[in-house]
């Protein structure tokens, strides 16, 4: 089968484009044409790995401006059309959408191009703008697929309200949580919604065994944002603090929010605890020796980061935020959940395992039992069988043009 993702930086980081490529990795692999889409092309080198049958196309202006063997005054002509449509915003982006300022009417131009080429492909967005793309753009015979990697809860009323527009012309809107489908059940209740989560990227089930091999450190990751809420992380390692004066906290991620957090860490007086070890390309392998995991986020689509300490069986503690910790972690079982926002509570249940060390070893393996079920190849089936159901069921539905 034929499958298009469209991404709006297909070498940039963050959740959204790594969880796509492994998707995307799995799909190629069991045989599929898998082509990835991206508007953007801001690094020379993809930052996560890409399976060699998985093809990466750059919406660059310059793969569309010129064909061979056109003449000078040809070329003229479409460099001039170039600039003028350049200066002019998107009319598929809506003001408001992450990629509007860095895309224009040219853009449209040639994405519209690419999607009305798209015959028989099964295509899937992965955010709203380009969801609204294919929506409006995408050829009859074309199954479309808006992927939301974003809880609907986050989303603006405005934005809901275009969502309300244009999403029940795609075949399907998948959403990464259980508890997101049923938002989306809500506020489209005549398209199809499902939910597939993300899967964990192949590694090695498998952990450090003893216990003196785990080291006295508590890992957290993630881009430093106010989202990530490491600042009250930092406020409930002031209270752990006091009690496991031992164990270290170390923030691995990089971000906007990095001098704001130094400072409450210097202001605390907890630079001799607290570490902002910035990016870390190998993350499974920081994990793999970690004490504890925690995470601490305001909120989340579906936080791959504690699905992935899950896996190498670290014992994981998180604030139930919406969505997705409540999904991953059952308490007590597998990890320990927390009221949102309780830092109280949050370095309470910190303290607690770490005087704990069997029940420690315990959660961990009973988490890395549990994210065996969000195996790459078991969620690649899931999506096989949502293409098999919507290529069975298709129906030509009516674009706006």
């Amino acid at each position: 089968m034929k499958v298009r993702f469209l991404l709006g930086h297909a070498h940039g980081r963050g959740g959204a484009v790594r969880t796509t490529l492994n998707t995307a990795n799995a799909l190629a692999e069991r045989g599929h044409d898998v082509e990835i889409l991206s508007l953007l092309k801001g690094r020379p080198d993809p930052s996560y790995p890409i399976a060699d049958p998985v093809r990466i196309r750059i919406l660059t202006p310059s793969r569309q401006l010129f064909a061979p063997g056109w003449t000078a005054p040809r070329r003229f002509l479409r460099r001039t059309a170039r600039k003028i449509l350049e200066r002019w915003p998107s009319r598929i982006f809506p003001p408001g959408d992450k990629w509007y300022g860095r895309v224009s009417r040219f853009t449209d131009v040639a994405l519209k191009r690419y999607l009305r080429r798209q015959h028989g492909c099964v295509l899937i967005g992965t955010n709203p703008g380009l969801n609204f793309a294919l929506a409006q753009l995408a050829p009859p015979d074309a199954i479309t697929i808006g992927q939301e990697h974003l809880h609907l809860g986050r989303r603006a009323a405005s934005r809901r309200q275009l969502i309300r527009a244009h999403y029940p012309a795609l075949d399907a809107v998948v959403t990464l949580t259980e508890t997101d489908s049923d938002a989306y059940r809500a506020l489209l209740p005549d398209t199809h919604i499902e939910s597939i989560p993300n899967a964990v990227p192949h590694q090695p089930f498998r952990r450090h065994s003893l216990e003196t091999e785990r080291s006295q450190t508590v890992v957290a990751a993630g881009r430093l944002t106010p989202q990530k809420g490491f600042d009250q992380l930092i406020s409930a390692w002031a209270l752990v603090h006091r009690d496991h004066p031992e164990w270290r906290l170390a923030i691995y991620g990089s971000g906007p929010e990095q001098p704001h957090l130094q400072s409450m860490i210097d202001e605390q007086a907890l630079s001799e605890t607290i570490s902002l070890a910035g990016h870390v390309d190998d993350l499974p392998e920081v994990l793999r020796s970690a004490g504890l995991f925690v995470l601490s986020s305001r909120y989340e689509g579906f936080p791959m980061v504690l699905l992935e300490a899950m896996s190498c069986a670290v014992p994981v503690v998180a604030f139930d935020c919406p969505t997705g910790p409540s999904e991953l972690i059952k308490d007590r079982v597998t990890g320990r959940l927390v009221p949102a926002g309780e830092t109280a509570e949050l370095a309470a249940a910190i303290s607690s395992l770490i005087e704990q060390p069997s029940l420690r070893s315990q959660f961990g393996q009973a988490a890395a039992t549990h994210a065996r079920t969000y195996d790459r190849d078991l969620i690649a089936t899931r999506w096989e069988n949502l293409f098999q159901r919507l290529h069975h069921t298709h129906e030509n539905k009516p674009r706006p043009t």
